[in-house]
Parts: structure tokens; sequence; C-alpha cells
């Protein structure tokens, strides 16, 4: 079984080569494509951009949030 910060290393991992990707497309496209297109090509970069900080984020607070979720609390069943 995976642990939680190898799950959210491989997602950001993708994500990060899907930005990468993504900018490369629209660095070629963008001077042919008129000013609304250019913003609808840069949503998608926001919207990666968006997720790999969110990730980044969670990956910091992973540790925690581990050995939050093995604590017990009243009306917790135990982990199997």
């Amino acid at each position: 079984m995976e642990s939680l910060p190898s799950v959210l290393s491989g997602r950001l991992d993708q994500l990060r080569a899907m930005l990468v990707q993504s900018q490369e497309v629209n660095e070629v496209a963008r001077p042919k494509v008129g000013l609304a297109k250019q913003w609808a090509l840069r949503h998608t970069e926001y919207r990666l951009e968006a997720e790999i900080a969110y990730l980044t984020d969670l990956l910091g607070a992973s540790g925690d949030i581990v050995a939050d979720e093995r604590k017990l609390r009243p009306g917790k069943p135990k982990a199997g």
C-alpha cells in the first residue's frame, strides 16, 4: 500500500509535466489566435498551477494528516 506522501508526490509529478506540456503548446498557439482564445488557453495553466500549489501544501501537511488519522477518537473505529 502506498503512503500518502508518495501518492501526492506522484500526482505532483504528473501535474507538473502536464503544466509544462500545456505551456509549450500554448506558447506556439498564442501568437496565432485572438485575445479571447489566448485567455482560454491560459485557463488550463491557471487550473494546473492552482492544483500544484494545493498539492504542494497538502504534501507538506501529509505527515500531520497521517498522524491525526491514526489517533483514536471516541466513536472512531480502529484501523484494521
